[in-house]
């Protein structure tokens, strides 16, 4: 039995495969997406506790994409990873409520420390 769903969706599929696999020797179920309309399409299909997200991505930006998920799935814990400081900014001011930002480069450590954290958090 998983301790959560998870959903990783990133344009790179080498950081896609790092995540899952630090994720998955955590003891989670993931799954994961190269676009936001594959995404959204696993979305429909599944009910996730935490989604990764990266900002950019080659259909659809990570901003919207979270609010189409939180709109299906309130439940849904974001957390964002991007490579650009500056668009944290950004993410902080969506109505959505962020659980929490990771600057690229990630180690897969930090990646399993925030998820931990994010998933206590949504068990309180």
């Amino acid at each position: 039995m998983s301790k959560g769903s998870i959903l990783i969706v990133d344009d790179d599929e080498d950081i896609l495969e790092i995540f899952k696999m630090a994720l998955l020797e955590e003891g989670y179920g993931v799954e994961t997406a190269v676009s936001g309309m594959e995404a959204l399409s696993k979305v429909k299909e599944n009910n996730y506790d935490v989604a990764v997200l990266d900002m950019v991505l080659p259909d659809l930006q990570g901003d919207k994409l979270a609010l189409e998920i939180k709109r299906q799935h309130d439940s849904v814990n974001i957390i964002f990873v991007t490579g650009y400081a500056s668009m944290a900014d950004c993410i902080n001011s969506l109505p959505i409520g962020v659980s929490d930002i990771l600057l690229k480069p990630i180690t897969q450590e930090e990646l399993q420390q925030v998820v931990k954290d994010v998933m206590n958090i949504k068990k309180v």
